[in-house]
């Protein structure tokens, strides 16, 4: 199989297609939370964490997981 250099997640396809796919389909309780911790993951929602480096001064920000 041929790979087209786009990297997608389950996160990424889920945001893509979960709309439609609850049209016609009903998730459970336990379905839904799952779906709703995934969309969460690395966002916002979880909030993050700035990691500083003191001797160059450089900074990263990650979200929680």
């Amino acid at each position: 199989m041929q790979q087209s250099g786009v990297k997608l997640d389950v996160a990424h396809i889920l945001r893509k297609h979960i709309g439609e796919y609850k049209m016609s389909h009903r998730l459970s309780y336990e379905q839904s939370k799952a779906v709703s911790a995934i969309l969460d993951c690395r966002t916002p929602a979880l909030g993050g964490v700035v990691k500083i480096c003191f001797e160059c001064k450089n900074w990263e920000f990650h979200y929680k997981a």
